[in-house]
């Protein structure tokens, strides 16, 4: 399916897939926090917090943003590496 989709999507489902993962990683800590915070009767922080905490502090957060441009070069770097590892093993791309 994500072959057939255009390289100029890349970049789009590269960024979609940081966020998922970053909010997924920040719902496990927060789920932790959370309970803590119950156990020790202190108001946990919110889910929100957390997750803009997270984003910031990420690689690639707000500290290190990289322009669509950017990640599109990067991102058709790796496809040009792919379709001639796959040329030279008589692959069909």
């Amino acid at each position: 399916m994500i072959k057939q989709l255009p390289l100029t999507e890349l970049p789009n489902l590269l960024r979609h897939a940081k966020e998922k993962e970053v909010q997924q990683a920040a719902y496990g800590m927060w789920l932790s926090h959370f309970t803590v915070a119950q156990l020790a009767g202190a108001e946990p922080m919110s889910f929100e917090e957390m997750l803009q905490g997270m984003q910031e502090d990420a690689p690639g957060g707000s500290g290190s943003i990289k322009s669509a441009e950017q990640i599109q070069s990067d991102a058709m770097a790796v496809v040009e590496r792919y379709e001639k590892s796959t040329k030279r093993k008589g692959g069909d791309a």
